[in-house]
């Protein structure tokens, strides 16, 4: 499916890098923009760190497609208003439908794109707490590793497979 966007940057303006307020990066001394390099020499915290800016660029680009979709959806239902009359008048509705058409493939796009975003969030927040919950744990990184990139199901940080990786893990 063709997307009817990418938006512009300047069009809507959320903010994909955050950045530090210089009072707090002074009194801990790290750089004001998280974008540039934290120094971070725990994998597992790189990995946490990685996750968070995944997260909330996935999550900025969805909330732009978002707002337009709004934007879109009161429009088209004005559109319907002004179908409705023009049915009624028997004027001729083809450019009217015509558009109308195009803001509901716009809405579908938004909504398929909003929905790609929330797994990508949803996949990060989850590795995100699992990096937190294996950080103190004194193991090998590899069997970290291990654990990290189990896939998630059920409801809980590690999924249902925990057991089954945990007794395979420390067998060997």
């Amino acid at each position: 499916m063709g997307r009817l966007y990418p938006l512009s940057q300047g069009e809507i303006s959320v903010p994909q890098v955050l950045t530090l307020d210089p009072f707090i990066s002074n009194l801990i001394g790290k750089p004001s923009s998280l974008s540039e390099e934290v120094n971070l020499t725990d994998p597992i915290d790189k990995n946490v760190e990685a996750a968070i800016k995944r997260s909330h660029a996935e999550l900025s680009l969805s909330l732009r497609s978002e707002i337009y979709g709004v934007y879109t959806s009161q429009s088209l239902v004005k559109d319907f208003q002004s179908l409705s009359s023009a049915l009624q008048d028997g004027e001729d509705c083809s450019d009217l439908l015509s558009r109308m058409e195009v803001q509901a493939k716009f809405l579908s796009d938004v909504a398929f794109d909003s929905l790609r975003a929330s797994a990508i969030v949803t996949a990060g927040s989850v590795s995100a707490r699992r990096h937190l919950h294996l950080s103190g744990w004194k193991v090998d990184l590899s069997q970290k590793n291990c654990l990290l990139r189990m896939s998630f199901g059920g409801s809980k940080v590690f999924g249902d497979e925990l057991e089954e990786v945990l007794r395979k893990s420390f067998k060997s």
